[in-house]
Protein backbone atom coordinates (compact mmCIF):
# COMPACT_ATOMS: atom_id res chain seq x y z
CA UNK A 1 0.00 0.00 0.00
CA UNK A 2 0.76 3.60 -0.75
CA UNK A 3 -0.03 6.68 1.40
CA UNK A 4 -1.01 9.54 -0.90
CA UNK A 5 -0.30 12.46 0.76
CA UNK A 6 -1.00 15.95 0.27
CA UNK A 7 -0.66 19.14 3.05
CA UNK A 8 -2.28 22.12 2.72
CA UNK A 9 -2.91 25.66 5.18
CA UNK A 10 -6.77 26.69 4.08
CA UNK A 11 -5.71 30.27 5.10
CA UNK A 12 -7.09 31.59 2.02
CA UNK A 13 -9.33 30.79 -0.93
CA UNK A 14 -6.84 30.42 -3.47
CA UNK A 15 -5.27 28.28 -1.64
CA UNK A 16 -8.47 25.77 -1.18
CA UNK A 17 -8.80 26.48 -4.70
CA UNK A 18 -5.50 25.32 -5.69
CA UNK A 19 -5.72 22.12 -3.25
CA UNK A 20 -9.23 21.25 -5.33
CA UNK A 21 -7.33 21.44 -8.75
CA UNK A 22 -4.09 19.25 -7.16
CA UNK A 23 -6.76 16.54 -5.40
CA UNK A 24 -9.35 16.23 -8.73
CA UNK A 25 -5.96 15.85 -10.89
CA UNK A 26 -4.34 13.66 -8.31
CA UNK A 27 -7.73 11.19 -8.61
CA UNK A 28 -7.75 11.92 -12.45
CA UNK A 29 -4.28 10.79 -13.06
CA UNK A 30 -2.44 8.68 -10.56
CA UNK A 31 -2.50 4.88 -10.44
CA UNK A 32 -0.20 2.51 -8.68
CA UNK A 33 -0.27 -0.89 -10.77
CA UNK A 34 0.41 -3.83 -8.01
CA UNK A 35 -0.43 -1.54 -5.12
CA UNK A 36 -3.32 0.10 -3.06
CA UNK A 37 -3.52 3.69 -2.99
CA UNK A 38 -4.55 5.50 0.65
CA UNK A 39 -5.44 8.95 0.80
CA UNK A 40 -4.30 11.44 3.71
CA UNK A 41 -5.41 15.35 3.54
CA UNK A 42 -3.62 16.52 5.89
CA UNK A 43 -4.12 20.53 6.47
CA UNK A 44 -2.96 22.88 9.44
CA UNK A 45 -5.56 23.91 11.79
CA UNK A 46 -4.63 27.50 12.93
CA UNK A 47 -5.34 30.53 10.89
CA UNK A 48 -3.14 33.52 10.50
CA UNK A 49 -3.98 36.78 12.08
CA UNK A 50 -4.16 38.07 8.47
CA UNK A 51 -5.60 35.95 6.01
CA UNK A 52 -9.40 35.10 5.53
CA UNK A 53 -9.61 31.55 7.10
CA UNK A 54 -11.00 28.98 4.67
CA UNK A 55 -11.43 25.70 7.10
CA UNK A 56 -14.79 25.24 6.21
CA UNK A 57 -14.44 25.60 2.72
CA UNK A 58 -11.73 22.92 2.74
CA UNK A 59 -13.96 20.34 4.57
CA UNK A 60 -16.56 21.14 2.21
CA UNK A 61 -14.71 20.69 -1.39
CA UNK A 62 -13.00 17.44 -0.07
CA UNK A 63 -16.04 15.85 0.97
CA UNK A 64 -17.49 16.52 -2.19
CA UNK A 65 -14.40 14.76 -3.47
CA UNK A 66 -14.74 11.51 -1.17
CA UNK A 67 -12.09 12.74 1.57
CA UNK A 68 -11.72 13.45 5.04
CA UNK A 69 -9.25 16.28 5.94
CA UNK A 70 -6.97 15.44 8.76
CA UNK A 71 -6.30 18.04 11.26
CA UNK A 72 -2.51 19.07 12.63
CA UNK A 73 -3.25 20.69 16.06
CA UNK A 74 0.26 22.13 15.89
CA UNK A 75 1.39 25.28 15.31
CA UNK A 76 2.14 25.62 10.84
CA UNK A 77 5.21 24.95 10.16
CA UNK A 78 6.07 23.12 6.77
CA UNK A 79 8.79 20.99 7.87
CA UNK A 80 7.03 20.29 11.48
CA UNK A 81 4.10 18.78 9.10
CA UNK A 82 5.97 16.54 7.34
CA UNK A 83 7.47 15.61 10.43
CA UNK A 84 4.51 14.31 12.26
CA UNK A 85 3.36 13.12 8.93
CA UNK A 86 6.31 10.45 8.81
CA UNK A 87 5.65 9.71 11.92
CA UNK A 88 2.40 8.53 11.83
CA UNK A 89 2.68 6.09 8.56
CA UNK A 90 1.84 3.01 8.73
CA UNK A 91 2.95 2.16 4.96
CA UNK A 92 6.43 1.61 4.26
CA UNK A 93 5.72 4.05 1.36
CA UNK A 94 4.27 7.08 0.59
CA UNK A 95 4.06 9.99 -2.19
CA UNK A 96 4.14 13.11 -1.19
CA UNK A 97 2.52 16.29 -3.20
CA UNK A 98 2.09 20.21 -1.84
CA UNK A 99 -1.31 21.66 -2.36
CA UNK A 100 -0.74 23.79 -5.38
CA UNK A 101 1.08 21.00 -8.11
CA UNK A 102 -1.52 19.96 -10.71
CA UNK A 103 -0.46 16.15 -12.25
CA UNK A 104 -1.32 17.03 -15.77
CA UNK A 105 -0.65 13.66 -17.21
CA UNK A 106 -1.15 10.03 -16.02
CA UNK A 107 1.05 8.48 -13.63
CA UNK A 108 1.85 4.91 -12.94
CA UNK A 109 3.55 4.56 -9.58
CA UNK A 110 3.94 1.08 -9.32
CA UNK A 111 7.73 0.99 -11.53
CA UNK A 112 8.87 3.12 -8.67
CA UNK A 113 7.35 1.39 -5.37
CA UNK A 114 8.41 -1.84 -6.69
CA UNK A 115 11.98 -0.63 -7.41
CA UNK A 116 11.89 1.17 -3.75
CA UNK A 117 10.61 -1.94 -1.93
CA UNK A 118 12.88 -4.15 -3.22
CA UNK A 119 16.61 -2.36 -3.41
CA UNK A 120 17.33 -1.31 0.36
CA UNK A 121 19.43 1.33 -0.56
CA UNK A 122 16.95 3.30 -2.47
CA UNK A 123 15.50 6.19 -0.76
CA UNK A 124 12.73 7.75 -2.84
CA UNK A 125 12.16 8.81 -6.68
CA UNK A 126 11.25 12.28 -7.30
CA UNK A 127 8.51 13.11 -10.48
CA UNK A 128 9.60 16.68 -10.16
CA UNK A 129 13.16 17.50 -10.58
CA UNK A 130 15.67 20.55 -11.35
CA UNK A 131 19.09 19.24 -10.15
CA UNK A 132 22.03 17.29 -11.52
CA UNK A 133 22.16 13.27 -12.06
CA UNK A 134 24.95 11.19 -12.14
CA UNK A 135 24.19 8.37 -14.11
CA UNK A 136 21.01 5.98 -14.50
CA UNK A 137 19.54 2.77 -12.35
CA UNK A 138 17.31 0.05 -13.14
CA UNK A 139 15.49 2.72 -16.06
CA UNK A 140 15.49 5.91 -14.26
CA UNK A 141 17.74 8.98 -13.49
CA UNK A 142 20.19 8.82 -10.37
CA UNK A 143 20.15 12.84 -8.59
CA UNK A 144 23.72 13.69 -7.55
CA UNK A 145 23.74 14.28 -3.58
CA UNK A 146 26.09 16.73 -4.20
CA UNK A 147 23.81 18.80 -6.69
CA UNK A 148 22.70 22.17 -5.45
CA UNK A 149 18.74 21.45 -3.81
CA UNK A 150 19.32 18.13 -4.59
CA UNK A 151 16.71 16.93 -2.10
CA UNK A 152 13.49 18.69 -2.73
CA UNK A 153 9.95 18.37 -1.27
CA UNK A 154 7.97 18.46 -4.41
CA UNK A 155 6.20 15.93 -5.78
CA UNK A 156 8.06 12.51 -4.96
CA UNK A 157 7.56 8.58 -3.91
CA UNK A 158 9.38 7.85 -0.57
CA UNK A 159 10.41 5.08 1.61
CA UNK A 160 10.19 5.51 5.31
CA UNK A 161 13.84 4.79 5.51
CA UNK A 162 14.74 7.75 3.95
CA UNK A 163 13.38 9.86 6.71
CA UNK A 164 14.90 7.27 9.36
CA UNK A 165 18.62 7.43 8.07
CA UNK A 166 18.41 11.24 6.83
CA UNK A 167 16.37 12.67 10.10
CA UNK A 168 13.77 14.97 10.89
CA UNK A 169 13.45 18.23 9.43
CA UNK A 170 14.71 21.01 10.50
CA UNK A 171 11.93 23.64 12.26
CA UNK A 172 12.55 27.32 11.45
CA UNK A 173 14.85 29.41 9.40
CA UNK A 174 14.46 30.56 6.47
CA UNK A 175 12.43 29.68 3.02
CA UNK A 176 13.80 26.24 1.88
CA UNK A 177 15.87 25.73 4.90
CA UNK A 178 14.23 22.33 5.48
CA UNK A 179 14.99 21.18 1.92
CA UNK A 180 18.65 22.46 2.18
CA UNK A 181 19.49 21.02 5.39
CA UNK A 182 17.94 17.75 4.52
CA UNK A 183 20.11 17.62 1.45
CA UNK A 184 23.17 17.96 2.96
CA UNK A 185 22.22 15.59 5.16
CA UNK A 186 21.12 13.06 2.49
CA UNK A 187 24.51 13.16 1.33
CA UNK A 188 26.26 11.15 3.94
CA UNK A 189 23.96 8.65 4.75
CA UNK A 190 24.82 6.54 1.70
CA UNK A 191 20.86 6.21 0.26
CA UNK A 192 19.77 6.88 -3.20
CA UNK A 193 17.72 8.87 -4.49
CA UNK A 194 16.07 8.49 -8.21
CA UNK A 195 14.17 10.43 -10.22
CA UNK A 196 11.77 9.12 -12.97
CA UNK A 197 13.28 9.71 -16.76
CA UNK A 198 11.21 11.78 -18.19
CA UNK A 199 11.62 14.83 -15.56
CA UNK A 200 15.44 14.77 -16.39
CA UNK A 201 14.29 15.83 -20.34
CA UNK A 202 11.94 18.04 -18.79
CA UNK A 203 11.17 18.79 -15.00
CA UNK A 204 7.66 20.31 -15.45
CA UNK A 205 6.52 16.51 -17.27
CA UNK A 206 4.37 15.32 -14.76
CA UNK A 207 3.84 18.33 -12.48
CA UNK A 208 2.59 22.26 -13.20
CA UNK A 209 3.38 24.29 -10.04
CA UNK A 210 -0.19 26.26 -10.09
CA UNK A 211 1.23 28.74 -7.26
CA UNK A 212 3.59 30.28 -4.73
CA UNK A 213 2.55 29.73 -0.79
CA UNK A 214 4.46 33.10 -0.85
CA UNK A 215 1.62 34.68 -2.43
CA UNK A 216 -1.19 33.70 -0.15
CA UNK A 217 -1.42 36.37 2.60
CA UNK A 218 -0.60 35.34 6.31
CA UNK A 219 1.41 31.80 4.92
CA UNK A 220 3.92 32.78 7.81
CA UNK A 221 5.86 29.73 7.11
CA UNK A 222 7.44 31.24 4.16
CA UNK A 223 7.37 34.69 5.39
CA UNK A 224 5.00 37.63 3.64
CA UNK A 225 6.52 37.99 0.29
CA UNK A 226 2.84 39.74 -0.66
CA UNK A 227 0.76 41.70 1.26
CA UNK A 228 -2.46 42.39 -0.67
CA UNK A 229 -5.87 41.98 1.30
CA UNK A 230 -8.05 43.94 -1.15
CA UNK A 231 -11.72 42.67 -1.66
CA UNK A 232 -10.29 41.56 -5.46
CA UNK A 233 -7.92 39.26 -3.78
CA UNK A 234 -10.02 37.83 -1.93
CA UNK A 235 -12.51 36.45 -4.41
CA UNK A 236 -11.85 33.83 -6.98
CA UNK A 237 -12.70 35.68 -9.88
CA UNK A 238 -15.31 33.19 -12.12
CA UNK A 239 -13.10 33.99 -15.80
CA UNK A 240 -14.21 30.62 -17.04
CA UNK A 241 -17.41 29.83 -16.20
CA UNK A 242 -20.11 29.79 -18.55
CA UNK A 243 -21.04 33.52 -20.26
CA UNK A 244 -22.55 32.43 -23.59
CA UNK A 245 -25.68 30.89 -22.62
CA UNK A 246 -25.63 28.00 -24.98
CA UNK A 247 -25.58 24.67 -24.53
CA UNK A 248 -24.58 22.13 -27.67
CA UNK A 249 -26.20 18.89 -27.30
CA UNK A 250 -24.03 15.93 -28.99
CA UNK A 251 -26.88 13.38 -29.03
CA UNK A 252 -24.48 10.91 -31.00
CA UNK A 253 -20.72 11.11 -32.22
CA UNK A 254 -21.95 8.59 -34.84
CA UNK A 255 -21.78 10.27 -38.53
CA UNK A 256 -22.77 8.77 -42.21
CA UNK A 257 -20.21 11.35 -43.48
CA UNK A 258 -15.98 11.27 -42.71
CA UNK A 259 -15.11 14.97 -43.09
CA UNK A 260 -11.28 15.22 -43.03
CA UNK A 261 -10.28 17.70 -39.43
CA UNK A 262 -13.45 17.38 -38.57
CA UNK A 263 -13.19 18.82 -34.91
CA UNK A 264 -15.56 16.05 -33.04
CA UNK A 265 -13.02 13.42 -34.86
CA UNK A 266 -16.34 11.60 -36.14
CA UNK A 267 -14.07 9.99 -38.75
CA UNK A 268 -12.90 7.75 -36.00
CA UNK A 269 -15.16 5.47 -34.18
CA UNK A 270 -17.46 6.61 -31.59
CA UNK A 271 -16.24 6.29 -28.08
CA UNK A 272 -18.80 8.05 -26.38
CA UNK A 273 -22.77 6.33 -26.59
CA UNK A 274 -25.75 8.09 -27.92
CA UNK A 275 -27.36 10.26 -25.34
CA UNK A 276 -30.36 9.01 -24.03
CA UNK A 277 -33.79 10.60 -22.81
CA UNK A 278 -32.88 10.67 -19.37
CA UNK A 279 -29.62 12.45 -20.16
CA UNK A 280 -31.60 15.25 -22.09
CA UNK A 281 -34.07 15.29 -19.07
CA UNK A 282 -31.49 15.47 -16.63
CA UNK A 283 -29.77 17.73 -17.99
CA UNK A 284 -32.91 20.29 -18.26
CA UNK A 285 -33.69 19.50 -14.54
CA UNK A 286 -30.31 20.89 -13.48
CA UNK A 287 -30.38 23.71 -15.57
CA UNK A 288 -34.09 24.05 -14.43
CA UNK A 289 -32.07 24.07 -10.68
CA UNK A 290 -29.77 26.77 -11.71
CA UNK A 291 -32.58 28.95 -13.19
CA UNK A 292 -30.73 28.44 -16.62
CA UNK A 293 -32.40 28.33 -19.93
CA UNK A 294 -29.78 28.54 -22.97
CA UNK A 295 -30.01 28.40 -26.48
CA UNK A 296 -29.72 24.52 -27.37
CA UNK A 297 -27.68 23.24 -30.42
CA UNK A 298 -29.07 19.81 -30.93
CA UNK A 299 -25.59 18.15 -33.11
CA UNK A 300 -23.47 15.34 -33.09
CA UNK A 301 -22.41 13.51 -35.26
CA UNK A 302 -25.19 13.32 -37.93
CA UNK A 303 -28.08 14.04 -35.63
CA UNK A 304 -30.88 12.55 -37.21
CA UNK A 305 -29.16 9.31 -37.29
CA UNK A 306 -30.46 9.12 -33.75
CA UNK A 307 -33.91 7.22 -33.33
CA UNK A 308 -35.33 9.83 -30.51
CA UNK A 309 -34.52 13.04 -32.17
CA UNK A 310 -37.82 14.09 -32.45
CA UNK A 311 -38.45 13.12 -28.42
CA UNK A 312 -34.98 15.26 -27.62
CA UNK A 313 -36.23 17.99 -29.74
CA UNK A 314 -39.24 18.29 -27.70
CA UNK A 315 -37.28 17.59 -24.65
CA UNK A 316 -35.59 20.74 -25.45
CA UNK A 317 -38.58 22.54 -26.19
CA UNK A 318 -39.21 22.55 -22.67
CA UNK A 319 -36.33 24.12 -21.42
CA UNK A 320 -35.66 26.71 -24.37
CA UNK A 321 -38.86 26.71 -26.27
CA UNK A 322 -38.24 28.94 -29.94
CA UNK A 323 -34.58 28.75 -29.08
CA UNK A 324 -33.21 25.32 -30.37
CA UNK A 325 -31.36 25.06 -33.93
CA UNK A 326 -30.19 21.45 -35.20
CA UNK A 327 -27.13 21.20 -37.27
CA UNK A 328 -27.25 18.47 -39.44
CA UNK A 329 -25.16 17.40 -42.97
CA UNK A 330 -28.71 16.72 -44.45
CA UNK A 331 -26.73 14.42 -47.07
CA UNK A 332 -28.83 11.25 -46.86
CA UNK A 333 -32.52 11.01 -47.84
CA UNK A 334 -34.11 10.44 -44.82
CA UNK A 335 -31.88 13.25 -43.12
CA UNK A 336 -33.27 15.69 -45.66
CA UNK A 337 -36.70 14.00 -44.98
CA UNK A 338 -36.53 14.71 -41.31
CA UNK A 339 -35.05 18.44 -41.70
CA UNK A 340 -38.48 19.07 -43.72
CA UNK A 341 -40.67 18.07 -40.95
CA UNK A 342 -38.58 20.05 -38.44
CA UNK A 343 -38.91 22.73 -40.65
CA UNK A 344 -42.91 22.39 -41.34
CA UNK A 345 -43.39 21.54 -37.07
CA UNK A 346 -41.54 24.32 -36.11
CA UNK A 347 -39.99 22.27 -33.97
CA UNK A 348 -36.46 24.05 -34.04
CA UNK A 349 -34.56 26.30 -36.33
CA UNK A 350 -32.19 24.57 -39.20
CA UNK A 351 -28.50 25.87 -39.56
CA UNK A 352 -28.11 26.12 -43.34
CA UNK A 353 -24.32 26.20 -42.73
CA UNK A 354 -23.82 22.63 -42.34
CA UNK A 355 -25.83 21.15 -44.67
CA UNK A 356 -23.51 19.28 -47.02
CA UNK A 357 -25.26 17.80 -49.99
CA UNK A 358 -22.56 16.51 -51.78
CA UNK A 359 -21.38 14.84 -48.85
CA UNK A 360 -17.60 14.88 -47.06
CA UNK A 361 -15.91 17.69 -47.30
CA UNK A 362 -12.05 18.75 -46.07
CA UNK A 363 -12.24 21.05 -43.89
CA UNK A 364 -8.91 23.56 -43.45
CA UNK A 365 -5.80 21.59 -41.38
CA UNK A 366 -6.28 23.18 -38.16
CA UNK A 367 -4.14 22.71 -35.11
CA UNK A 368 -6.87 21.27 -32.85
CA UNK A 369 -5.36 17.72 -32.74
CA UNK A 370 -1.69 19.07 -31.29
CA UNK A 371 -1.75 18.93 -27.65
CA UNK A 372 0.26 21.51 -26.17
CA UNK A 373 1.13 19.58 -23.21
CA UNK A 374 3.24 17.78 -25.73
CA UNK A 375 5.30 20.54 -26.43
CA UNK A 376 6.22 21.64 -22.82
CA UNK A 377 3.06 24.55 -23.03
CA UNK A 378 1.92 23.42 -19.89
CA UNK A 379 -0.66 26.73 -19.54
CA UNK A 380 -2.24 28.84 -22.15
CA UNK A 381 -5.50 31.27 -22.72
CA UNK A 382 -8.59 29.60 -23.73
CA UNK A 383 -9.39 30.12 -27.49
CA UNK A 384 -12.51 31.95 -28.39
CA UNK A 385 -14.54 28.71 -28.80
CA UNK A 386 -14.86 28.41 -24.93
CA UNK A 387 -17.98 29.62 -23.57
CA UNK A 388 -16.99 32.50 -21.71
CA UNK A 389 -16.62 33.99 -24.88
CA UNK A 390 -17.44 31.93 -28.25
CA UNK A 391 -19.54 28.72 -28.13
CA UNK A 392 -21.88 26.91 -25.77
CA UNK A 393 -20.89 24.27 -23.14
CA UNK A 394 -20.61 20.48 -24.50
CA UNK A 395 -23.80 18.19 -23.61
CA UNK A 396 -23.52 14.16 -24.13
CA UNK A 397 -24.16 11.15 -22.48
CA UNK A 398 -20.45 11.33 -20.97
CA UNK A 399 -21.20 14.67 -18.95
CA UNK A 400 -20.69 17.96 -19.36
CA UNK A 401 -17.57 20.69 -20.27
CA UNK A 402 -16.90 24.21 -21.10
CA UNK A 403 -15.34 23.51 -23.84
CA UNK A 404 -17.58 23.06 -26.96
CA UNK A 405 -15.48 20.50 -28.49
CA UNK A 406 -15.10 19.06 -24.74
CA UNK A 407 -16.95 16.31 -24.83
CA UNK A 408 -15.15 14.69 -27.96
CA UNK A 409 -11.52 15.26 -26.54
CA UNK A 410 -12.60 13.67 -23.48
CA UNK A 411 -14.41 10.61 -25.06
CA UNK A 412 -11.26 10.21 -27.47
CA UNK A 413 -8.47 10.64 -25.03
CA UNK A 414 -10.15 8.79 -21.91
CA UNK A 415 -8.63 12.32 -19.63
CA UNK A 416 -11.92 11.69 -17.41
CA UNK A 417 -12.30 15.51 -17.70
CA UNK A 418 -16.06 15.42 -17.79
CA UNK A 419 -18.67 16.17 -14.92
CA UNK A 420 -22.28 14.71 -14.32
CA UNK A 421 -23.38 18.03 -12.12
CA UNK A 422 -24.22 21.22 -14.43
CA UNK A 423 -23.47 23.25 -11.28
CA UNK A 424 -19.74 22.40 -11.36
CA UNK A 425 -19.52 24.22 -14.34
CA UNK A 426 -20.38 27.31 -12.64
CA UNK A 427 -18.32 26.87 -9.82
CA UNK A 428 -15.17 28.94 -10.48
CA UNK A 429 -12.61 26.58 -9.05
CA UNK A 430 -14.00 23.73 -11.35
CA UNK A 431 -14.17 25.78 -13.94
CA UNK A 432 -10.73 26.69 -13.96
CA UNK A 433 -9.21 23.36 -13.39
CA UNK A 434 -11.78 21.77 -16.45
CA UNK A 435 -10.43 24.60 -18.35
CA UNK A 436 -7.14 24.59 -18.07
CA UNK A 437 -6.99 20.79 -18.39
CA UNK A 438 -8.75 20.87 -21.46
CA UNK A 439 -6.54 23.22 -23.70
CA UNK A 440 -3.58 21.76 -22.53
CA UNK A 441 -5.03 18.56 -24.90
CA UNK A 442 -6.30 21.47 -27.62
CA UNK A 443 -3.64 23.26 -29.59
CA UNK A 444 -6.42 25.37 -31.19
CA UNK A 445 -5.02 28.94 -31.94
CA UNK A 446 -1.35 27.76 -30.53
CA UNK A 447 -0.55 27.75 -34.28
CA UNK A 448 1.46 25.03 -36.23
CA UNK A 449 4.90 25.65 -36.67
CA UNK A 450 7.98 23.78 -37.88
CA UNK A 451 8.33 21.68 -34.29
CA UNK A 452 5.04 20.67 -33.61
CA UNK A 453 5.11 19.11 -37.93
CA UNK A 454 8.34 17.61 -36.95
CA UNK A 455 6.77 15.86 -33.82
CA UNK A 456 3.01 15.39 -35.51
CA UNK A 457 1.74 12.63 -37.52
CA UNK A 458 -1.15 12.90 -40.13
CA UNK A 459 -3.76 10.10 -39.14
CA UNK A 460 -6.98 10.36 -40.78
CA UNK A 461 -5.86 13.82 -42.90
CA UNK A 462 -5.18 15.50 -39.34
CA UNK A 463 -2.01 16.52 -38.01
CA UNK A 464 -2.16 15.21 -34.52
CA UNK A 465 0.85 15.09 -31.72
CA UNK A 466 1.76 12.57 -30.13
CA UNK A 467 -1.32 12.33 -27.13
CA UNK A 468 -3.57 12.06 -30.07
CA UNK A 469 -1.70 9.84 -32.23
CA UNK A 470 -1.43 7.10 -29.17
CA UNK A 471 -5.48 7.88 -28.24
CA UNK A 472 -6.09 6.97 -32.24
CA UNK A 473 -4.61 3.64 -32.11
CA UNK A 474 -5.86 2.41 -28.95
CA UNK A 475 -9.20 3.51 -30.43
CA UNK A 476 -8.44 1.22 -33.27
CA UNK A 477 -6.98 -1.59 -31.71
CA UNK A 478 -9.81 -1.93 -29.54
CA UNK A 479 -12.09 -1.80 -31.88
CA UNK A 480 -10.30 -4.72 -34.13
CA UNK A 481 -10.15 -6.60 -30.58
CA UNK A 482 -14.22 -6.58 -30.96
CA UNK A 483 -14.52 -7.36 -34.26
CA UNK A 484 -14.81 -11.30 -34.81
CA UNK A 485 -12.41 -12.50 -37.32
CA UNK A 486 -13.65 -12.96 -40.87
Amino acid sequence: MITVVITTWPNHPRRVSYCEQTLRSLQRNLSATGHELRWLLSAESQAAEDAPWSGPMLQERAERLGLQVQWRDAPPSLPGHLNDIVRSLTTPLWFYVQDDWELIRPLDLGPAADLLLARDELGGVRFWANTGYVGQFEGFAVVDPAAAWSYGDNPALWHRRFFERVGPFDVGGWFGHHEEAASARWGTSGLCVLADPAVQRHAAHYFFHLGEMSSIPGDVRFGHGERRRDAAWQRIEPDCVPKTNAAEWHITYRCDLACTNCNRLCFLPPTTPDMTLEDARDFVRQAKDLNWSPELAILGGEPTLHRDLFELLAIANELSPGRVTIWSNGFRADARRQLDRIRSEGLAQICEGTLKPSGSIIHPQNDFFIAPMDFNVPERTPCFLHCRSGCGVSVDSGGYTLCPLGGAIDSVLDTKLRTRRLADLFDPVFAQYQTRAMCRLCGHELHIDSLRISQSQVLHGSLMSPTWQQAVHRIHKCRQQREPSP
